[in-house]
């Protein structure tokens, strides 16, 4: 590519490529998408930019700061002390400022202005970038427009309350952060004025309405969300404004869809041709469904198709009664997530199971929607690439309708799927479509018809191999999990509020799971725990949580866990004591926490405290135990 072609930010890659070839940064051990520096590199930097680069922290000595300084950090503390902030009026010629906790200031909404006016917001200010995000403030000052070399402000998840129209004079600015700013409810009239904006992060921002300035924005190339206003006047913004937005890329949400009366608006809007956008929310408000409207929302959504390149695709409040043919089509081979909440007018959900890319499907709240399965009908394997399934709160959903049994027994449904999560699915009788052979974790939630894991044809199907985590909530169908006897090699086993399995847990019979190491328990309706012979021998982690009605431990029952290590004892209010048998010498860790009455038998010289002394690591309400026999 010619190099008086290119963007900054291909340059920019460029040479963050070379500094990761050349080693001076790397790709964190916690998070690849983030970099870092070997401490030797990170010693090397500091060393030679020490007279321009200053990192602020308590142990820090602001003034006796290099006039000549030109970056400058932070370290959050509550506990800073103000007065070493004036020695920053030394810095006259700093070039970055990053997150300054004005927290502790009282945030220059507050009316404490004398620390960052005389030191950020002098006239003829060198400053390039500007950070205060997750600080207090709540209005910035009419001096912030004497920045005039500010390329980046970062305000994001601020208590910011008004843009003055001030910053309309930072024409240099190229990076405008607003993302969660929640007590934000518009931008500045002019906003056209920032002719080199390239970013303007506005997520989770809850704008009225938007300037219509902003489809000048000729260099803009993240708009990460634009409100449609109901009011049709020539001063807010249009869809047909992003026609104008060429360059725009990364993320969009499209809101207030529902204000759109002809879809050949949209059209002109030309968002299938817009490539390099991977991310798109199209969401309607919350008013209630017309339901003669059904045929002109399916225009309007017609009309919002992407560019075939879109990876991320969300559709909510959706309120006509069938979906475009387009999401489903075969040329969106590079879709890798799709959502569909609450769209509850519709009937039927899009054949999505040939998209070839296709790793999280998420369905919320589509509450007419009676089967889920493929609408083509088609005899070959369906979602082959699909990794997560979450389907949530789908009230009249009653059965899976996937192929035929033969595809089904042949796991040519869902062939990778690692997680499956149900929640509040009070219709659904069978959890499973069939054999899943890459299932790993089983939530299902609230599903309270549910009496089968598997269709009856299908009860004797080995368990999936590689399932490690079942969860259980306010559903009766542990039987149905423990069928598969010792094949399953479940290691995981949370049972939460499940009255009926705690009735009837004479039938329990956990055994069969031989690989189970660790069960929590909330919820539970008894008086005593556990049964003796209720919990395998296998376990090494027990949790009991939120179980108001639990008064003892079963001593006897704990001694045959011989292979216990962690036991964790939560808001169980009414536990007297802990069991007069010898906890399992194998315990190493016991936390005890918002037990008022067994807390204090557990503090040193209480009753209990002779029964746990022993242990290597103690938490008892708010404080810790090491190394007790040390």
């Amino acid at each position: 590519m010619d190099s008086k072609s290119k963007k900054m930010e291909e340059f920019g890659k460029e040479y963050l490529e070379d500094l990761l070839s050349r080693s001076f940064f790397q790709c964190s051990s916690k998070n690849a998408s983030f970099l870092q520096m070997h401490d030797l590199v990170h010693d090397l930097a500091m060393l030679v930019s020490d007279d321009f680069c200053f990192r602020l922290d308590l142990s820090s000595d602001v003034h006796s700061l290099p006039t000549k300084i030109r970056h400058l950090s932070y370290r959050r503390s509550n506990n800073y002390d103000l007065d070493k902030l004036q020695g920053l009026s030394k810095a006259i010629s700093l070039r970055t400022f990053v997150a300054l906790p004005l927290q502790i200031l009282g945030g220059l909404g507050s009316g404490n202005y004398l620390v960052p006016n005389n030191i950020l917001l002098t006239n003829g200010s060198c400053l390039r970038v500007l950070s205060l995000s997750g600080s207090s403030i709540k209005e910035l000052p009419d001096s912030i427009g004497s920045l005039i070399h500010l390329r980046y402000l970062d305000l994001s998840a601020s208590k910011i309350e008004e843009l003055h129209e001030s910053v309309c004079s930072l024409y240099h600015l190229q990076t405008l952060l607003l993302s969660w700013c929640r007590n934000l409810s518009q931008l500045p009239r002019n906003m056209e004025r920032l002719i080199n904006l390239r970013y303007l992060d506005i997520t989770e921002v809850p704008l009225k309405e938007m300037p219509q300035g902003i489809s000048q924005m000729k260099c803009l190339q993240l708009l990460s969300q634009v409100v449609l206003s109901d009011k049709h006047k020539d001063d807010v913004f249009k869809i047909t404004d992003l026609a104008e937005l060429e360059h725009l890329s990364g993320s969009l949400c499209i809101l207030g869809l529902e204000n759109i009366n002809d879809a050949m608006e949209i059209s002109k809007a030309n968002l299938k041709d817009k490539k390099d956008l991977t991310e798109l929310t199209l969401s309607w408000s919350y008013d209630a469904v017309d339901a003669d409207s059904s045929q002109k929302e399916l225009d309007v959504l017609d009309a919002l198709r992407p560019h075939t390149s879109l990876k991320h695709l969300e559709i909510e409040r959706y309120r006509g009664r069938t979906f475009s043919n387009w999401i489903a089509d075969d040329s969106f081979s590079n879709l890798v997530s799709i959502s569909l909440r609450n769209c509850k007018s519709c009937c039927y959900l899009p054949p999505l199971g040939q998209l070839a890319s296709l790793k999280y499907l998420g369905i919320d709240g589509c509450d007419s929607v009676y089967s889920i399965g493929d609408e083509t009908e088609s005899s070959g394997p369906l979602f082959t690439c699909l990794e997560r399934l979450h389907i949530w709160n789908m009230l009249m959903w009653k059965e899976w309708s996937f192929g035929t049994e033969a595809i089904l027994q042949e796991g040519q449904i869902f062939p990778l799927l690692k997680e499956l999560r149900l929640y509040n699915c009070p219709k659904l009788s069978v959890g499973l479509p069939g054999y899943l052979p890459s299932l790993e974790n089983l939530y299902i939630i609230t599903c309270k018809e549910m009496k089968d894991l598997l269709p009856r044809t299908h009860q004797t199907v080995t368990a999936p191999p590689f399932l490690r985590r079942v969860f259980i909530s306010k559903c009766p169908v542990l039987e149905s999990l423990l069928d598969w006897g010792s094949h399953s090699k479940v290691k995981e086993l949370s049972l939460w509020n499940t009255k009926v399995l705690f009735e009837n847990r004479i039938k329990w019979d956990l055994q069969k799971l031989s690989c189970l190491e660790r069960i929590d328990i909330r919820g539970w309706e008894d008086d005593s725990f556990p049964d003796e012979g209720l919990l395998p021998i296998t376990l090494t982690t027990i949790w009991i949580d939120n179980s108001s009605k639990l008064e003892t431990l079963n001593g006897k029952a704990f001694q045959q866990l011989t292979s216990l290590t962690s036991l964790f004892i939560y808001d169980c209010e009414n536990l007297q004591c802990l069991p007069e048998e010898v906890l399992p010498t194998s315990l190493t860790h016991l936390s005890i926490h918002r037990c008022p009455l067994l807390n204090q038998r557990c503090e040193k010289g209480g009753e209990d405290w002779p029964k746990i002394q022993h242990i290597t690591h103690l938490y008892i309400s708010k404080w810790m135990i090491n190394e007790l026999n040390e």
